[in-house]
Parts: C-alpha cells; sequence; structure tokens
C-alpha cells in the first residue's frame, strides 16, 4: 500500500509542478492502475504527431523505474532504488493532446 501512496504523490507532485509553468506540455488525461499478473508485455508508446487525432500513450506492464529511465532518457541500470522500484508493474494510458510531439511525451510524464 506504501508503494502505491508514493506512486500516487509523485503523479499529484508532478502535475501541481507542470501547473505551476503552463509552458510545460501535459496530457490531458491519464490512469495509473497495478498490471494484473498474468499481463505482461513490452514497453509500447503510440505514436504522436502533427496530424495524429485523439494520440494515446500506453505504457502496459512497465516497473516505476522503467518509466522514469524513460521519462528521464536515461538506461535503467543508472536508476538505483527499491525493491519494489523494479518489481511492481503497472499499465498507463494517457490522452496526448493533439499536435504533440514525440519528443514532448517525455517531459509530460
Amino acid at each position: 500500500m506504501t508503494q502505491h501512496r508514493l506512486l500516487l504523490s509523485i503523479f499529484t507532485l508532478s502535475g501541481l509542478l507542470a501547473s505551476a509553468q503552463t509552458a510545460l506540455p501535459k496530457f490531458e488525461v491519464g490512469t495509473v492502475k497495478v498490471s494484473s499478473p498474468e499481463s505482461s508485455g513490452p514497453f509500447s508508446v503510440v505514436p504522436v504527431g502533427p496530424g495524429v487525432r485523439d494520440g494515446i500513450f500506453r505504457a502496459r506492464h512497465v516497473s516505476l523505474k522503467t518509466l522514469v529511465a524513460y521519462s528521464h532518457d536515461v538506461s535503467e541500470v543508472q536508476i538505483s532504488g527499491p525493491e519494489w522500484l523494479d518489481k511492481n508493474h503497472y499499465d498507463v494510458n494517457a490522452k496526448v493532446p493533439e499536435g504533440t510531439q514525440q519528443a514532448e511525451i517525455r517531459e509530460m510524464l
């Protein structure tokens, strides 16, 4: 339960920081759910960009470590922390505003 509170706090804090700086891109809406033990699959992002409508960022069965590494454009081996950072997995879906460039998605996370 503590991991879920921490995850929620991280996303809430990042949302507050994003709203404090209006120039930063942000998702229109998003969900983060704990992955079921049966689900698995590669980390994937649906391409978005000019001319693409209703772009969706999707990450399936990813650890928080993977999301942090992706958002900061670093290797997972550069990130250390508690065991649950890599053990627990999540499904993330977020609607990307029309016209968003692929490079902006990392800033949104």
